[in-house]
């Protein structure tokens, strides 16, 4: 039997790293210039770095490489490396920007929460000093009222209210209740008839809004 004693054949040929380092560079440096001007700036290239290149010539001819080296390290540098060090910068550009997106609305919803946080201390610190400024003539009278309950139904209808909107990143108590009573008319007029046999118009509406209010920041401090 005849034995096959060929040496293996080379299907790719690939530059040394010495010199892919080096094209690479200038790449990078090159990577906005037009057609024109990148041609240019590689043959001042290869002039400069001439024995560079025939040492690469020479090692890739004793490997087997028939074409032309210059040109395939000028293919390297212009398709392979250029548009990858422009793909990277964009795929940079882009993480970078999505960072930044990502870092201004988180810095939006703390300044939004705080917000909240603000106005829901001041309407209890309001409410609290309304109640502490009452003349004491009213004391009792106030005591007595507040033992008057609303109906069911109005209360629940609040609670669904609020629950449905209390993660909307505009939903603030004052806004909440003015949609509340727009959504809410026959609701209202219900209740309102209800609690006329106790209290006068303006304590009726004081007392449905800041029903609605504490139901608010309950339910919202338990999410």
């Amino acid at each position: 039997m005849q034995m096959n004693n060929n040496s293996p054949t080379t299907f790719r040929f690939e530059l040394s790293k010495t010199v892919s380092n080096e094209v690479k560079k200038f790449s990078k440096i090159h990577e906005h210039d037009e057609r024109k001007q990148y041609k240019k700036a590689w043959k001042d290239w290869c002039e400069e770095h001439d024995e560079l290149i025939n040492e690469e010539i020479r090692r890739l001819g004793e490997e087997g490489y028939e074409g032309d080296v210059i040109d395939k390290m000028f293919k390297a540098g212009r398709y392979y490396f250029r548009k990858k060090n422009l793909r990277q910068a964009k795929e940079s550009g882009e993480a970078q920007a999505q960072a930044q997106a990502q870092a201004q609305a988180q810095a939006q919803a703390q300044a939004q929460a705080q917000a909240q946080a603000q106005e829901s201390a001041q309407a209890q610190a309001q409410e609290s000093a309304q109640a502490q400024a009452q003349p004491q003539a009213q004391a009792q009278d106030k005591k007595k009222r507040s033992y008057i309950t609303m109906t069911a139904n109005i209360l629940q209808a609040m609670d669904n209210h609020i629950n449905a909107r209390i993660n909307d990143n505009d939903f603030k108590p004052a806004d909440a209740y003015s949609n509340f009573c727009k959504l809410n008319p026959e609701i209202l007029v219900n209740e309102r008839e209800h609690l006329s046999h106790h209290l006068d118009g303006k304590d009726i509406d004081m007392k449905i809004k800041k029903t609605y209010k504490n139901r608010y920041f309950r339910i919202s401090r338990g999410n």
